[in-house]
């Protein structure tokens, strides 16, 4: 087979920034609108109690890009990733975290 392209991907997997009650989740189409991006999904959905454990288990989903060169791809997925905030309720509060 011959490559009819070169691209370079990277990914980028969503987590939650703390335990706690997921509600909500901030800043998808934002993240939608990031360049060389080819997927962008969430693999659970809120209202959904979050106890994370430090490893693959705390994923809730990935951004996915390629581009020409690696830095474009790495910094595409990093700008999907932080254009995404889940709400978690760690105290009961509702208070908005940040992807981590």
């Amino acid at each position: 087979m011959t490559p009819t392209r070169q691209e370079h991907a990277a990914i980028r997997f969503l987590t939650p920034p703390d335990d706690g009650l997921w509600f909500a989740t901030e800043g998808l189409e934002a993240a939608r609108g990031a360049p060389f991006l080819r997927d962008l999904r969430l693999y659970r959905a809120s209202p959904l109690l979050i106890a994370r454990r430090g490893d693959f288990q705390d994923r809730l989903g990935h951004a996915l890009t390629s581009a020409p060169t690696l830095e474009g791809a790495v910094a595409a997925a990093e700008l999907a990733r932080r254009a995404i905030r889940f709400r978690v309720a760690a105290d009961g509060t509702g208070s908005l975290a940040t992807v981590a």
